[in-house]
């Protein structure tokens, strides 16, 4: 998806086809598996997952291509220590 290359106007299309070879499918699955709580057969259930990408412009093709939302990494750090804290 080539971060803020991707999301130049020139490149936006060519970058979201390079999202639909692999990433946007299996992010659109996770989704669907996690939004349909009962498929418990799906290798993919896991009510834990999240999406993880440092780049901005990468988290936000992946929300605009798939609907998902993307968290950066240091989010993920900080909110596993705030569950750590309560446990």
């Amino acid at each position: 998806m080539a971060g803020t290359f991707g999301y130049e106007a020139e490149h936006y299309d060519l970058s979201m086809k390079v999202g639909e070879l692999k990433l946007f499918p299996l992010l659109r699955e996770l989704k669907r598996v996690t939004d349909e709580t009962s498929n418990r057969q799906s290798p993919m259930h896991n009510y834990q997952s999240k999406v993880v990408s440092s780049g901005a412009a990468c988290r936000l093709q992946i929300q605009q291509g798939t609907g998902v939302k993307a968290i950066h990494p240091i989010m993920l750090v900080a909110d596993v220590l705030k569950d750590d804290k309560v446990s």
